[in-house]
């Protein structure tokens, strides 16, 4: 099945290149150009590189490219996963009947199932862990590779300490065991990243209609001939031929010769405009019925079209406040956290006992786990992005997005920006 979050699309759009998401083709964060690349640490090879956790497993899933029995396996990796954890789930409400009646009311039949569900449980988690933290674990190295903060350290050492404590438990016969616990934090975090990263490429699918709009190739008119060049061949001050009906590639000027132009693709404005000679026009705008020769003001891919898509895709990298605060406490988070369970474990280790300590820093490390900053706010942005890109709304940053809320009045210059110029009919008379 033809997939729209293939990253070949975004290769064709001129959308990906080595300082981009492989899979959404929007740039690297600032640390992560900067520092050593993937590539480097892997003998010179042009291994992919991604912006997050959730593009590389959406890569992973959505890739038509390779063994079909390959792609079909990832697709159901996530499937598979939640089925067990469900599973899983069920066990558990078993085990924990335990602290609601009394052994005396289970009876000894009910009792003895009790260490077939914790065998069972245990054997459910296993795959899970395999299926969700591998690629999680892929991230974190890939994360510390390029000398970054990892925040999904976090996650992982939670999800460790879980399954650690739990299959102790089980060979111990004593005790509670939390594998629900390293399972549905494994299938909670994967469906958020997942859903960041599909939200992450729509907004790029804006970028990607913009790109499409300038033609491969150009007739450019060369001592007194026609010739066809690519776009990336025109220079400033060639003359270029433009047929009715075609995209202009170039900023330039009208040389010869008058055209209706539709800019609406640059202006927002619906209504064609007349253009003569003398007069400028944009790339990326349609010539509907004029036979135009159009001196280039600009080299190819470098006009107006050009800067509009960086725009976006500027608003797209730079980060709002409060992703810019979590990355700011992300590189001492981790540390305080596990300094903070070391002492919670230290504390009950001495005023209580084993398990009990065990349990309190589990639950110190499984509290922390920055879901609020790290996936709900990222994600709750990119989803706004797209669905205002999809309404022709573009935002030059997130901080201009999350600062309309605060907004009370809002200003039109005419009631064109109101308007899709696009007449429907609302009530038939007969």
């Amino acid at each position: 099945m033809p997939s729209m979050f293939s990253h070949d699309a975004a290769r064709s759009a001129g959308l990906s290149h080595p300082e981009t998401c492989h899979y959404c083709g929007l740039p690297l964060d600032a640390g992560a150009t900067k520092d050593q690349s993937v590539s480097e640490h892997n003998g010179g090879t042009n291994e992919p590189r991604y912006c997050c956790f959730g593009c590389r497993f959406a890569e992973a899933v959505a890739n038509e490219k390779g063994d079909a029995g390959h792609v079909r396996w990832t697709l159901t990796r996530l499937g598979v996963a939640i089925f067990l954890s469900m599973n899983v789930m069920v066990f558990t409400l078993a085990l924990w009947s335990r602290d609601v009646y009394v052994d005396a009311a289970l009876g000894g039949d009910a009792r003895s199932f009790h260490e077939l569900f914790r065998y069972a449980s245990l054997v459910l988690t296993v795959p899970v862990l395999f299926l969700l933290g591998g690629p999680l674990l892929d991230n974190i190295l890939a994360d510390w590779r390029c000398r970054s903060a990892a925040t999904d350290l976090l996650l992982l050492v939670g999800v460790a300490a879980s399954f650690i404590y739990s299959l102790a438990s089980t060979l111990y016969g004593d005790g509670h065991v939390y594998f629900e616990v390293t399972c549905m934090v494994l299938v909670a975090v994967t469906l958020g990243r997942w859903l960041e990263a599909t939200g992450k490429l729509k907004t790029t699918e804006a970028l990607r209609a913009l790109e499409n709009l300038l033609p491969d190739t150009v007739r450019v008119i060369r001592d007194g001939e026609e010739i066809v060049q690519t776009l990336g061949e025109v220079n400033t001050g060639d003359t270029l031929h433009v047929l009715a009906g075609e995209r202009i590639p170039v900023d330039g000027a009208i040389v010869r010769n008058t055209a209706t132009i539709d800019q609406q693709a640059v202006t927002g404005e619906s209504e064609p405009v007349v253009r003569q000679t003398g007069d400028e026009v944009f790339s990326g705008t349609l010539n509907l019925d004029g036979d135009l020769y159009i001196e280039a003001t600009a080299p190819g891919g470098a006009g107006t079209l050009r800067r509009m898509i960086d725009a976006v895709a500027a608003a797209a990298q730079q980060q709002e406040r409060y992703q810019r605060l979590a990355d700011r406490i992300a590189r001492w988070f981790l540390p305080a956290v596990l300094l903070a369970a070391a002492g919670t474990f230290a504390l009950r280790y001495f005023w209580h006992d084993l398990p009990g300590a065990m349990l309190a820093a589990l639950a110190v490390v499984l509290i922390a786990c920055p879901c609020a900053l790290g996936l709900a706010t990222p994600m709750a942005l990119w989803v706004a992005l797209g669905r205002a890109s999809r309404a022709q709304l573009l935002f030059r940053d997130g901080d201009s997005l999350t600062r309309l809320a605060d907004v009370k009045v809002v200003c039109f210059d005419k009631t064109g920006t109101l308007t899709t110029g696009q007449a429907v009919v609302e009530t038939m008379i007969v």
